[in-house]
């Protein structure tokens, strides 16, 4: 037998390994074609999937647009207003530019639905009406502050249970220089959280108002609230004021008004009366019999310019706490008596011009004053030409530095009867003292008075013609 030659041997090998490559290209190429078509089908899945969810989404999100239209922002109360329109090419203000609440509310005239605007441009003259739709809780700060042609208001919140009603969150000039504003009624409206009224009305021609299931139980400052308005007769008509702590400015140049009911007026927990009253110049009569004055501190300015004010009754005051009684009856020029017989004025400091051109005042007890601590006591009398006595002998000017023009004018003052206890040693201004008081007969006590301080005596007894006597 032949041996195989080792050529031949190699050239078996050779073949044998052609084969063997041959076969493994074959292989790698059906795997790749195979991952190829596994790869596209994996696509094609996860494109059906991906369109699938999309067209879920959109099927979620057009079945929440069906709720959206089936159940509507709920309206908890809403605001009716006439505005007065005077021609069509004019644009008229419906809100306040310093409104904030903006996105709570929606305003509607006829059957447009106009979101929040501004201001509108009416199809017609005359009075309109606009409504003005509230979502939520509201803060009417500055609402309608400053909108001339507003009219009427009229706020309404009906829901079935009044715990639900829309809440004020505040009222701080609302209706602040709206001088066409004579009517505002609220019905239902829940004010448990406004603390304040401040400026409510201010300056505005309300003349008549009514608050109906409106509480407003921790309410603190209405001062301002009814400052230069057209009301004629006050009533609380269910107001609060039982917290309330600052009623300065309330009724200031009212001149229009005639008659205050005090009779449901809660003012335990008031501190600050200061010209509550100023500039009521219409008022004849005047019962505040029903007033706490307990925590009173300032009642300065409280009635001055009430020219017409001929019975003021004040016998129940209560002013152990008030600090500042200047200008209080300054100019009621028509109050004959003025009922101060009860007054405590141990904390007094200040009762510059407290009487000061009250023309027809004939007479006054001062009897139960404190003054120990009164710095400044000027034209405490001025221009009293009705006085002919006054009784000061429990007054104590221990403090006291300005004594000028006290008795200045009093034409008629005949006497004065100054105390021992007077004690003017830090009095610095007895300027003009008793001028023109050329009725003057008498001073218990002058040559007591202690003027080693005293930079000016000026005038202190010009035209005292029968001093002099």
């Amino acid at each position: 037998m032949e041996e195989e030659s080792p050529i031949s041997k190699d050239a078996d090998i050779s073949s044998e390994l052609l084969s063997d490559a041959t076969t493994d290209k074959k292989k790698k190429k059906k795997i790749i074609i195979i991952s190829s078509i596994i790869g596209v089908v994996l696509l094609i899945f996860i494109t059906i999937i991906i369109i699938i969810g999309i067209n879920q989404n959109k099927n979620n999100n057009d079945k929440n647009d069906d709720k959206k239209e089936e159940n509507p922002k709920k309206i908890i109360g809403e605001i009716n207003c006439i505005y007065q329109v005077f021609t069509t090419e004019e644009t008229i203000k419906l809100i306040s530019d310093e409104f904030n609440s903006k996105t709570k509310i929606e305003i509607k005239i006829g059957e447009k639905n106009l979101g929040f605007i501004r201001e509108y441009k009416f199809d017609q003259v005359g009075k309109n009406l606009v409504k003005i739709n509230i979502f939520e809780d509201i803060d009417m700060d500055n609402m309608f502050k400053g909108i001339i042609n507003l009219l009427e208001v009229e706020m309404i919140s009906s829901l079935d249970n009044l715990k639900t009603n829309c809440k004020i969150l505040s009222m701080k000039n609302t209706f602040e220089d709206c001088r066409d504003l004579f009517n505002f009624t609220i019905i239902n409206f829940i004010g448990e959280k406004i603390n304040s009224m401040y400026k409510l009305f201010y300056r505005s021609g309300i003349s008549e108002y009514n608050f109906i299931n409106f509480t407003t139980p921790n309410l603190e400052d209405i001062s301002y609230m009814f400052y230069h308005t057209n009301i004629e007769i006050f009533q609380l008509k269910g107001l609060d004021f039982s917290k309330v702590k600052n009623m300065s400015h309330l009724f200031e140049e009212c001149y229009s008004l005639l008659s205050v009911n005090t009779k449901d007026f809660v003012t335990g927990n008031v501190q600050d009366m200061s010209y509550m009253f100023q500039s009521v110049s219409s008022l004849y009569y005047l019962d505040l019999t029903n007033f706490d004055t307990s925590n009173v501190l300032y009642m300065n300015n409280m009635f001055q310019f009430c020219s017409s004010l001929s019975i003021l009754i004040i016998n129940n005051f209560n002013t152990k706490n008030v600090k500042d009684m200047s200008y209080m009856f300054d100019s009621c020029f028509s109050l004959e008596n003025v009922e101060t017989g009860n007054f405590q004025t141990l904390n007094l400091i200040l009762m510059d011009s407290m009487f000061k051109d009250c023309d027809s005042l004939s007479e006054i007890n001062l009897s139960n004053f404190n003054t120990k601590k009164v710095i400044s006591s000027r034209k405490l009398f001025l221009n009293c030409k009705s006085l002919n006595e006054i009784d000061l002998s429990n007054f104590d000017f221990s403090s006291n530095k300005d004594m000028s023009q006290i008795f200045s004018g009093c034409s008629s003052l005949v006497q004065i009867k100054l105390g021992s206890n007077i004690n003017t040693q830090n009095v610095i201004d007895m300027s003009g003292l008793f001028e023109e008081c050329i009725a003057l007969e008498r001073v218990d006590n002058i040559n007591i008075l202690n003027t080693s301080n005293v930079i000016d005596m000026s005038n202190m007894f010009r035209d005292c013609k029968q001093l002099s006597k």
